[in-house]
């Protein structure tokens, strides 16, 4: 996305390892010297180890390219298998026929294949990844396959174990002595020094075509160590963030303030961390090499269509009340669906696009949530760039503020494309991701007046009201749950990374629904990716009981339901907010506050933060006397996407017949 505004011709910063781009640091070049040394052997072990993200595999399939053929060479990436399940992988890597039946028969093949290599002279090396996955047992085995009969002296094979840390702990336990005596070179890899780090971005960059755009300021560099410790793929993810942020501010220079502000969106978006300013956290870390993200759905027909860009449930929820009302409006052009992510969102809202035929049209870019940003944002710019190719549409809708929206309305506008923001002017702070509102040609807020974006703002009302007004009272809303004790039931719901990534601060936040569980009982909406928090944090024990029940994400009738029937609710989301506030429901927003501040306190929200005292005295206050149910704004009526579909139906660019090249016309 970014390569031509600084005049390279490729990423530079990719997370999958490219031998082409191999930078020479100390460490590495130890362990390539000491793996070179390990091969002049006939046969043996070769362990490599290493923090994830460090290179390994780049110095591995380094050391392959320097072979240049005269090895026989197998790789095995994939090592949560069984014994025999491994030795079968080994054979197929080789390229050897087995039988049918698993285990020995894939032993004899194998040694049938090292024997042909012995009478030509030839050697074998078999490259395990990940080995920290294999078990005692499943080493042993590679051990007998290492022991030649007695007509041989060794088989021609050598066997490189690449892994985490904890390889080495794996390979030092007693039962492995005999593989430890086998062992003919061994290199723990650390990250690359402060002094290295400037040389590293530089070389990566120079690979590509690099002129001096953009530039780094004196202080960047070592800033970047900081918060990397030296791992290259933290490294790279950083400078990817960087490269990008840099684009879509215009701006060519790369200086210390810029490495903070980016590193510390990094960190709140990945979760990863020590708690000390640093990105740096190797045992939290997880590799994710990128795939391309491409639309699932082939894109030739229904051209000339309006986009509705969504990434979350809320999102979802909002597209389908305004598709909707769209299909009133004949004239308009169709209305297509654009996921960004691969998630549930589209199954848990589906019940909102009944009748509406929109599943068949969608456009699933379907890239992993989980995956790192620098990662995300590169395989969403090809996905969504071809997308513009091929579907020419008419416009992009965006209904909120995303990193992942951002970098789709800039695609847009780069292609002289009309850009509507819905719910424009909700921001509490001038960020990165309000500049949507900064490139969108129309603009719609829900009710109150923008913060930080100038220029015309047409107030129509909240898309989410619409959708769960209209769904909260269907039949399919009634809960499946037991909850008639008296005294009802609070909703919980945390969604922010600021709350969630944070062990302390999501501690203190299970401390304070503890307390209010006291009086009142919790049904609490845990999705995997907070499930896994929980777990990682060691924070997950002993919080089902008769007071607190955790349930998933339910689907949106039930969940309308769910947040109808409640004598109140906690959450720190925005979306759940509005919603509440839709419904008159008692709302507390709970943990670090976000940064969008307009409608904390609008509706029936009330802002307690992490203050255990004031929570408890307004859900005694909604236990006892109904709590603060002050109405929703006038326009959240339920027909905000009918005057949306009004004012668009006025912009002939967005009718069937019009070109998408001209402008939009402004309703006076």
């Amino acid at each position: 996305m970014f390569e031509s505004r600084f005049g390279i011709t490729a990423p530079p910063f990719q997370l999958s390892p490219d031998p082409d781009f191999y930078f020479d640091s100390r460490a590495h070049h130890e362990a390539l010297a000491l793996l070179r040394q390990g091969l002049a052997n006939d046969s043996g072990f070769i362990v490599l180890s290493g923090d994830i993200g460090a290179g390994k595999t780049m110095i591995a399939r380094r050391l392959v390219a320097e072979l240049g053929g005269t090895i026989s060479v197998a790789q095995i990436v994939s090592t949560q298998l069984s014994e025999d399940e491994l030795l079968c992988a080994i054979a197929i890597a080789f390229g050897v026929r087995t039988e049918p039946t698993p285990g020995q028969s894939a032993v004899i093949a194998l040694q049938r294949f090292l024997r042909k290599l012995d009478k030509a002279g030839q050697r074998a090396l078999l490259i395990i990844d990940e080995a920290q996955n294999l078990g005692a047992n499943s080493l042993l085995r590679l051990l007998d396959l290492m022991a030649a009969p007695r007509t041989l002296r060794r088989w021609p094979l050598q066997i490189c174990l690449i892994g985490q840390p904890e390889l080495a702990n794996t390979v030092a336990l007693p039962s492995l002595q005999p593989l430890r005596q086998s062992v003919v070179a061994s290199y723990h890899l650390g990250p690359i020094d402060r002094e290295e780090t400037g040389p590293y971005v530089e070389h990566r960059l120079r690979k590509v075509g690099w002129s001096g755009l953009p530039a780094f300021d004196a202080g960047a560099f070592d800033e970047i160590h900081r918060w990397t410790g030296g791992i290259p793929r933290l490294i790279n993810q950083l400078c990817t963030r960087l490269m990008l942020s840099r684009f879509l501010a215009g701006s060519s220079n790369i200086d210390v303030a810029a490495v903070t502000e980016m590193a510390e969106v990094l960190r709140s978006e990945i979760g990863v961390g020590d708690g000390k300013g640093t990105l740096h956290s190797p045992s939290t870390a997880r590799d994710a090499a990128p795939r391309a993200g491409r639309p699932r759905l082939p894109l030739g027909s229904d051209t000339g269509s309006l986009l509705c860009v969504v990434t979350g449930s809320s999102d979802h929820a909002k597209a389908a009340a305004l598709m909707r009302a769209l299909r009133a409006h004949p004239e308009l052009a169709p209305a297509r669906l654009v996921r960004i992510y691969d998630n549930e969102a589209l199954t848990l809202t589906r019940s909102l696009f009944e009748g509406l035929d929109a599943e068949a049209s969608v456009i699933d870019l379907a890239i992993p949530p989980e995956w790192p940003v620098g990662a995300q944002a590169s395989e969403l710019a090809a996905g969504f760039t071809l997308v513009l190719e091929q579907a020419l549409p008419k416009a992009a809708i965006f209904f909120s503020d995303t990193a992942a929206g951002l970098v789709c309305a800039q695609l847009a506008r780069s292609q002289d494309m009309a850009v509507i923001h819905v719910e424009a002017g909700v921001h509490g702070v001038a960020d990165d991701r309000s500049s949507i509102d900064a490139l969108a040609t129309l603009r719609f807020c829900s009710d109150a007046p923008p913060s930080v974006i100038s220029g015309e703002l047409h107030c129509a009302g909240s898309l989410l009201a619409d959708a769960v007004l209209a769904t909260a009272h269907l039949p399919s809303s009634r809960p499946e749950l037991p909850l008639e004790e008296r005294g009802g039931y609070a909703l919980v719901v945390l969604k922010a990374p600021a709350n969630t990534s944070d062990r302390q601060v999501l501690a203190e936040l299970i401390a304070l629904l503890r307390d209010v569980s006291r009086d009142l009982r919790l049904v609490w909406l845990v999705d995997a990716r907070l499930a896994a928090q929980l777990r990682r944090f060691r924070l997950d024990q002993d919080l089902d009981d008769e007071r607190m029940t955790r349930i998933p994400p339910q689907p949106y009738a039930r969940y309308a339901g769910l947040l109808r029937d409640a004598t109140c609710v906690l959450t720190d989301a925005w979306s759940v907010q509005d919603e509440s506030s839709a419904l008159s429901v008692p709302c507390l927003t709970v943990g670090v506050l976000p940064a969008r501040s307009l409608t904390i306190t609008a509706g029936s929200n009330t802002a307690v933060g992490l203050n255990r005292a004031l929570a408890t005295r307004v859900v005694w206050d909604a236990i006892f006397n109904g709590g603060k149910r002050q109405g929703p704004p006038s326009l959240w009526d339920g027909k905000t996407g009918a005057r949306i579909a009004v004012h668009l139906s006025a912009q002939s660019p967005l009718t069937c017949s019009s070109p998408r090249s001209q402008g939009l016309r402004t309703r006076e």
